[in-house]
């Protein structure tokens, strides 16, 4: 956070919504063996969801394969939006998790405060509110 005469800047590095997206290079596509170890994965989800497996065997992987999906497997094709509007704050090729706080911005109608999403992925998120 910077404060300065005429404004308060608060620098999100990551920001809470999308900067783990961007730092693990949601917008990238998958490659060798990271790409074959998710197809294996997706394969096995597919094949267990039809497998008569015992209640209590479910209730036991459920929460470990959960969070070794969750912690390990990388975002794929979140996109970005290809135009310039005003619910984007004028930014073209802004992640689509970006547009929220944007358009949230633009609806609310303050004039005080100005949201700088990040250009590239070791950038912050930029929240400047005038004094």
């Amino acid at each position: 956070m910077r404060e300065d005469d005429a404004s308060v800047t608060i620098l999100l590095r990551p920001c809470p919504s999308g900067g783990k997206l961007v730092r693990r290079h949601a917008y990238e596509p998958l490659r060798g063996k990271t790409a074959a170890r998710e197809r294996l994965e997706n394969a096995l989800m597919k094949v267990s969801v039809k497998l008569p497996l015992p209640r209590f065997l479910v209730d036991a992987a459920l929460p470990v394969a959960f969070n070794y999906i969750s912690e390990t497997r990388k975002p794929e094709g979140m996109g970005v939006i290809s135009g310039s509007y005003p619910w984007t704050g004028g930014s073209r090729g802004l992640p689509y998790y970006c547009s929220l706080c944007t358009a949230l911005l633009e609806e609310s109608g303050c004039d005080w405060l100005e949201v700088l999403p990040p250009g590239g992925d070791r950038e912050p998120c930029v929240w400047r509110a005038r004094k």
